[in-house]
């Protein structure tokens, strides 16, 4: 029989300790669970905080701004006042100090600058005689072809051959023996246009002029036009681009051109 009591006895105290065992993995449940129930108040508890937090820091600062902005507004309004009271000062003393000489002379300093301002106004640089002749004046071609190896070494043939060759002088000492030619007295006056001798040419081409009957007298007309303005007798050029720019040459459209651009020259 005592073997039987001893397993008895066992199984209780197995049973006791399994009961035990129980109970203590039962404690540990309910501890742990309370604590995460801590844990999940005292989050709780610090989000609400933090949130209170942020709203009176946003508050602060939305405050905070407005309050800078009233300062400036203030601050700009007191500036602007000042400004006014001392431009108000200003212009009470000036007025106050101002004397007949002074009056006078402000008076002479307008009329100075209303007259610099018109000069300036109604100057418009108008080119001068030399910068429309050069822009008017063109070199003329040879109106006679001169073969190489020609044989003809007639003063015509010779003069139009220098004068091809850029070779003024040599040209016009060509002409020479030929003064009566109308052709060599056209080449002459423009000879001596290349070589900036614009009295010998005036004199080549109104020889051509007056005699009027001839080929050749639209070109004289109109290089002696140039040669006028090249020599400062503007009245002269004028007068005579008019009576180019009326008639039904091929210089008149040039001669209208010459006349706008001397306008009161």
């Amino acid at each position: 029989m005592k073997p039987e009591i001893k397993n008895i006895n066992d199984l209780r105290e197995q049973k006791m300790e399994e009961e035990l065992l129980q109970a203590i993995k039962n404690e540990h449940k309910l501890a742990l669970r309370e604590t995460l129930m801590n844990m999940q108040h005292k989050e709780t508890k610090q989000t609400k905080q933090l949130s209170q937090v942020e709203s009176e820091v946003e508050f602060k600062e939305e405050e905070f701004l407005n309050a800078i902005k009233d300062e400036n507004k203030l601050a700009l309004r007191e500036t602007l006042t000042d400004v006014h009271k001392r431009k108000a000062h200003r212009t009470t003393h000036r007025i106050g100090v101002f004397t007949p000489r002074k009056v006078q002379a402000i008076a002479a300093s307008i009329v100075v600058f209303l007259m610099v301002g018109a000069s300036f106004l109604f100057n418009t640089d108008k080119p001068t005689n030399q910068e429309l002749f050069n822009q008017f004046y063109t070199t003329e071609s040879s109106i006679l072809t001169v073969r190489a190896g020609s044989t003809d070494f007639s003063p015509i043939n010779t003069g139009m051959k220098y004068f091809e060759q850029k070779e003024y002088r040599k040209a016009l000492d060509a002409f020479k023996l030929e003064p009566d030619n109308m052709i060599v007295k056209l080449y002459s006056g423009f000879s001596y246009m290349e070589l900036n001798k614009f009295d010998e040419a005036i004199k080549e081409f109104e020889n051509i002029v007056i005699q009027n009957d001839n080929l050749f007298i639209d070109q004289a007309e109109w290089n002696l036009a140039l040669c006028y303005l090249a020599t400062n007798e503007t009245n002269k050029a004028r007068k005579l681009l008019t009576n180019i720019s009326n008639s039904n040459t091929i210089y008149n459209i040039r001669a209208q051109n010459l006349l706008k651009e001397m306008g009161n020259n």
